[in-house]
């Protein structure tokens, strides 16, 4: 009686959680580069400070904030995704325990001579 999934099934997980792992740590190096930017920005002197640089620092202001959204979304993509494959694996293991036990009824009454024994 087999209570797990298939290879194939799994392999289709772990690839998907892969590819979305992937994507978060790719939004993550962009948001700590843009942050480490924004910090050199604000920390210049006084005498440097010019209105491009303020313009540039709102910008990554805003940069920065969609990249913390988009890092909240990946995160829940990724975490609604592994319920959904666990939970399929859950209705999946119930299935194979359903099918395993009709299968040894039906063999039982196989051996026996049927449901209606003589």
């Amino acid at each position: 009686m087999s209570l797990s999934p298939t290879p194939s099934q799994n392999n289709t997980v772990l690839f998907w959680e892969a590819v979305l792992e992937k994507e978060l740590v790719n939004v993550v190096a962009l948001l700590e580069k843009k942050q480490t930017r924004l910090f050199l920005l604000r920390n210049l002197p006084f005498d440097e400070q010019t209105e491009s640089n303020c313009r540039t620092i709102k910008f990554l202001e805003n940069e920065l904030s969609t990249f913390v959204g988009l890092i909240a979304v990946l995160e829940q993509l990724k975490d609604s995704y592994i319920a959904f494959s666990a939970s399929i694996a859950d209705k999946l293991i119930s299935l194979s325990v359903q099918r395993d036990y009709y299968r040894k009824e039906l063999m039982d009454l196989m051996a026996t001579g049927g449901v209606y024994p003589s």
